[in-house]
């Protein structure tokens, strides 16, 4: 049984990382390579640690930037009087470009995190790494979430 989860559509790529854990690790983890791959010279476990920091606290201001943006969803009147809300015709639209905006938060944010710490961590080339991070994550992510997907599908 698949249950039908209403969230703002702009909030689509965070709520979804929620429940594909082991696709938002790998994506996580193909940050870390990025980083490791651009920025050598700086320590393994430092890399992993600010990569993981900067991303959660980019998941968690980037959900609540995405409450101010339009949910997609319409309020609708019950039979029985009450009152709920539901998919609108935008929904699906903005539930995709949510993806396009989570990088685009998820650059600035992570650079914003990891800009006051990089003389510390020894960062050389940190706006274009944080940029080629993402732009390698969010489709191992999306590549991910497609997998399971079709998988679910199958089944």
């Amino acid at each position: 049984m698949v249950a039908d989860i209403i969230f703002p559509a702009f909030a689509g790529a965070y709520i979804l990382s929620v429940f594909l854990l082991p696709v938002t690790a790998l994506a996580i983890a193909s940050e870390v390579v990025v980083f490791r791959f651009r920025e050598s010279h700086v320590a393994f476990d430092k890399t992993v640690l600010l990569v993981v920091v900067a991303n959660l606290v980019s998941w968690l201001v980037g959900i609540a930037a995405t409450w101010y943006l339009p949910s997609g969803l319409i309020p609708i009147v019950l039979p029985n009087g009450g009152a709920s809300v539901e998919r609108g015709p935008l929904w699906s639209t903005y539930s995709y470009a949510s993806f396009l905006v989570a990088w685009f938060l998820s650059c600035v944010i992570e650079y914003g995190v990891l800009y006051p710490v990089r003389r510390w961590a020894g960062f050389s080339r940190l706006f274009s790494t944080v940029v080629l991070a993402n732009l390698v994550s969010y489709p191992v992510f999306g590549l991910g979430a497609f997998l399971i997907w079709v998988a679910f599908l199958r089944s």
